[in-house]
């Protein structure tokens, strides 16, 4: 677990470049609907801290942000925030876990019983429980978010602290490598503006701001991997369709390895391998089989195995890294871990694929 500074969020997860429109600090200190001049801080507070009054609260805010930045819905992200499941938890994961307010699609249906795979990102409130207890929970429900969205990187998540009128937040990120979040901070003053970015951030950055890997292509109806592509060079890449999912890892912290059969455009038949791997002291998968490779075709009796072994097709190291969202932070303990994706035909052993 790793504790950063309120400045790591502006700076790195959410910074202008990240956002569909740069965040507008002094439009937003003119807009009386968001911003008390007088006391330098957000206009109205929720009337209570049940999941009802937070999420209306939060639906306000957002409201105000979008007329402010002027943001349309075919140019951004559409999202909103949802209090359903903190009666009925969202369906779909191998654990059973009630975010208090999920960020999701605006355009799902109000009457649709939530599934995991529509959770954006979570919201946690409480009015006294201490941190450690709010990140135990946002670690776990952000377990399920893995547990079931394949293209999912990272997982971002917001805790708020205390009674309506003196409100408190932290900002977390969960990835395969640990937890990493800010102190609590007072909803006022420039930390209130960091919190309304954040909420601006939330319901309109684009899927790779929040966490996706858009290599991965998802059925948005279903949740279901439909194609990966897999991108060895900048000018070297190749796009295979889902047939099977083999294997999915649900531990966490973990490799979170995954394995699918896939086909390519000429419907020739691969196994495909996505997992995060400590970014040193771990030897290259693909150098190791390209050696093995090379050694069968240098032996003169090594048609013999060219059935026996695993082929590499195409391969790419570094999909994305825990390192880069942390920025200037302390690196999570034991290391940091790359994410890679490759491909490998014509060996029948399935299980080695699973480490």
């Amino acid at each position: 677990m790793v504790v950063g500074t309120l400045e790591w969020v502006p700076t790195y997860v959410f910074p202008d470049t990240k956002l569909p429109t740069p965040f507008l600090q002094a439009k937003v200190t003119r807009c009386e609907n968001l911003w008390d001049l007088k006391s330098s801080t957000i206009s109205g507070t929720p009337t209570a801290t049940t999941e009802i009054d937070i999420t209306l609260w939060l639906k306000y805010i957002r409201s105000n942000l979008a007329a402010t930045h002027n943001v349309k819905r075919d140019t951004s992200a559409d999202r909103s925030f949802d209090s359903r499941t903190a009666t009925k938890g969202p369906a779909g994961s191998y654990m059973w876990r009630k975010p208090y307010v999920s960020v999701i699609d605006r355009a799902l249906h109000k009457d649709e019983h939530l599934r995991w795979r529509n959770v954006e990102a979570i919201i946690e409130v409480t009015a006294s429980a201490p941190v450690s207890d709010v990140l135990r929970q946002i670690s776990q429900k952000a377990a399920c978010m893995f547990d079931v969205q394949p293209q999912r990187q990272f997982a971002r998540a917001l805790g708020i602290f205390g009674e309506p009128k003196d409100l408190q937040f932290i900002f977390a990120v969960v990835d395969r490598a640990g937890i990493t979040h800010t102190k609590q901070e007072p909803i006022k003053m420039y930390t209130a503006m960091d919190f309304l970015r954040i909420i601006f951030a939330l319901c309109f950055a684009p899927p790779e701001t929040l966490g996706c890997d858009n290599s991965i292509e998802v059925d948005p109806n279903t949740g279901d991997v439909t194609h990966i592509t897999v991108r060895e060079t900048t000018s070297t890449e190749r796009r295979f369709a889902i047939v099977k999912l083999l294997h999915s890892s649900p531990i966490l912290y973990g490799r979170g390895t995954r394995v699918w059969i896939v086909k390519d455009e000429n419907n020739s038949f691969y196994v495909l391998k996505d997992s995060w791997i400590q970014q040193t002291g771990v030897a290259s998968e693909i150098d190791f089989i390209k050696h093995v490779e090379k050694v069968l075709h240098e032996d003169p009796n090594g048609q013999l195995f060219k059935h026996a072994y695993s082929r590499y097709h195409i391969g790419q190291e570094r999909v994305c890294s825990t390192d880069t969202i942390r920025g200037f932070l302390p690196k999570p303990y034991p290391h940091p871990k790359t994410n890679r994706h490759r491909a490998y035909r014509g060996s029948d052993h399935i299980l080695p694929f699973k480490t």
